[in-house]
């Protein structure tokens, strides 16, 4: 094992030779480091941890311990692939893999990601001047980190996959598998068999791990594959509970003394709240699990902050509770979180369970105008000065919007077309045990609910590139379509009907812009083409629904699950003599 050892003068008398690297540890305390291998000095007599992450002296001369993580890595990813291979595994069945909670108890060593060549696959992740194999990871930090900004950022990723022996391999290959779907890799198929056959092996409990089955639960969702996303991402939150990351200190307990690592854990948890909260929202459950979890984690600062890693003193969810009464500004993240929170009350408004459905209402209410009220000026529009896009405040306004949405629009009076009441993925009817005398404030509700689609239609209009978008935004911006068609079918005239159809051109933009990359945005395009044929062009003489027209519908190209809805369907006699 090579180390830095003092040198001596002929006279005996010991010099410190020049030292080119320092560890974190002392390079953040601004102390002298002797830079001894494995462990300096300082970091020994302290009982610290001692992390070498200086990049030039890693692509001068790897240390014997790098060396040793790196190899052992490489191996085992090796080992790994070549076994799936000479066994033949097939492709995931529709179960998925095997995703029971107690092998999250089974501890893994970490692997590295891999690139497939001639039936192959080789571990070649950040080799120099391999332009090929980082064009995925490329894909991933341009189009899908800006709206979900809780992996680290590229740089920080490098050093932990060269230094940290507790990285996880499956967070690799999921890096690798989305980034390759967005720049239309051909070999996004293999990455793809890959990284979810990665998933069967046992995965060690931590930080990165969560992170990875978060990833692939978000792939599984925008795919179709909702049961699966949904098992998934339980496993994500039970390894998150168990491991502690709703708590403060799980950050610095697993930062490892770098500020960057801490807020990243602190962004992971978050990402869980809102994912869980999506989740809820698109299966119209009445809570999500993380909701009613008792957490002290911190705020995510802003997102130049992180990727710079500029890390300032983290701002607590307590402080921002209390912002009326300070003069505090708070991260965009911030108000992503409490647009989330302010989502599962909504949820619960239409819980059946509850006994007091309309205070759960009111008390929505006053948290959307809330979070409008004391929004800053700065966050009211997610186009920043420079013209770019501020994806978590897009996001927030999103969340919001769609939560608007959700909480008017089944107490509106817009009816419900036969695509919504079929498709089960917009916000349903309110039953008959919450719709009370107290609640029936129809026009109110009407009015708030348009409103809030339209806004969110209006959002969209921010930017030119919408696949840096979080792809909830098919989800959620069909849910805001299938309000404005019902207006515009019942409630407005005039110059409305005639922006209608820019509206809805709009929308369909974005889900063609995802097509190529998430399946998912297919089905949405087809269903919300179907309604607005119906709304805008297939109406008969009296304005009711033309049911001869809308079977001649189901068979517009791609549409044909449109004709399995209806034809398993009792509601309507569709497609039968």
């Amino acid at each position: 094992m090579e180390s830095k050892t003092p040198t001596r003068k002929p006279s005996g008398k010991r010099i410190k030779a020049r030292v080119a690297i320092a560890c974190t540890t002392c390079r953040g305390q601004h102390l002298r480091c002797d830079a001894a291998i494995p462990i300096c000095s300082r970091c020994h007599s302290l009982n610290k941890p001692c992390i070498y992450t200086d990049l030039r002296e890693t692509r001068r001369r790897r240390t014997g311990v790098q060396n040793s993580i790196l190899a052992s890595k490489t191996n085992e990813i090796t080992d790994m692939v070549e076994s799936m291979a000479q066994a033949g595994q097939p492709n995931p069945t529709p179960n998925g893999p095997s995703l029971t909670p107690n092998q999250s108890s089974t501890p893994s060593s970490p692997q590295s990601i891999s690139a497939a060549s001639n039936s192959a696959l080789h571990p070649t992740v950040f080799a120099d001047n391999d332009v090929l194999i980082s064009r995925p990871i490329d894909g991933f930090y341009k189009f899908f980190f800006p709206s979900h900004p809780f992996i680290l950022p590229r740089v920080n990723l490098k050093q932990q996959f060269e230094s940290n022996p507790n990285f996880s391999g499956q967070l690799f290959l999921m890096i690798t598998f989305i980034g390759s779907l967005y720049i239309h890799d051909p070999q996004s198929s293999e990455y793809k068999t890959q990284a979810e056959e990665s998933f069967d092996l046992a995965l060690s409990p931590n930080g990165f791990t969560v992170q990875a089955l978060l990833l692939l639960s978000l792939t599984l969702e925008w795919t179709g594959e909702n049961e699966r996303a949904a098992a998934v991402l339980e496993r994500a939150k039970k390894m998150g509970l168990e491991i502690g990351m709703q708590h403060r200190d799980f950050a610095s307990r697993h930062g490892r003394g770098e500020t960057v690592l801490e807020e990243s854990w602190r962004r992971t948890w978050w990402e869980l709240f809102v994912v869980d909260a999506m989740f809820a929202g698109i299966r119209h459950l009445p809570t999500f699990t993380l909701w009613g979890i008792d957490n002290d984690v911190d705020i995510p600062c802003e997102e130049e902050l992180y990727i710079a890693g500029r890390i300032p003193f983290p701002q607590t969810m307590r402080e921002y509770d209390d912002r009326g009464l300070n003069d505090e500004s708070f991260s965009s993240f911030a108000y992503l979180i409490d647009a989330t929170r302010i989502l599962g009350t909504t949820l619960a408004a239409g819980d059946i369970a509850n006994e007091s459905p309309y205070s759960l209402v009111k008390n929505a209410e006053a948290n959307l105008m809330s979070w409008n009220l004391y929004l800053p000026q700065t966050k009211r529009d997610p186009v920043q000065r420079d013209g770019t896009i501020d994806e978590i405040m897009f996001k927030a306004h999103m969340v919001m919007n769609t939560t608007s949405t959700h909480l008017h629009r089944p107490r509106s009076m817009l009816h419900y077309t036969a695509m919504e009441l079929l498709c089960s993925k917009y916000a349903p009817p309110l039953p008959g045990e919450i719709w009370t005398t107290e609640t029936q404030h129809g026009d109110r509700h009407t009015h708030k609910a348009i409103a809030a689609a339209k806004n969110f239609v209006d959002l969209l209009t921010a930017s030119s590139s919408p696949l840096t978008h979080s792809p909830f935004v098919m989800c959620m911006g069909s849910l805001a379509m299938a309000t404005l068609l019902s207006a515009y079918e019942h409630f407005l005239t005039g110059s409305e009907l005639i922006h209608a159809r820019d509206r809805v051109r709009v929308f369909l933009g974005i889900l063609k812009a995802f097509m190529t990359i998430w399946p998912q945005a297919r089905r949405w395009s087809d269903e919300i083409k179907l309604m607005a044929r119906v709304v805008l062009e297939r109406h008969d003489a009296s304005g009711q629904l033309d049911i001869s027209t809308l079977q001649a519908m189901t068979n517009i190209e791609g549409a044909s699950h449109i004709g399995e809805i209806f034809e398993d369907a009792e509601v309507l006699d569709i497609g039968k003599n």
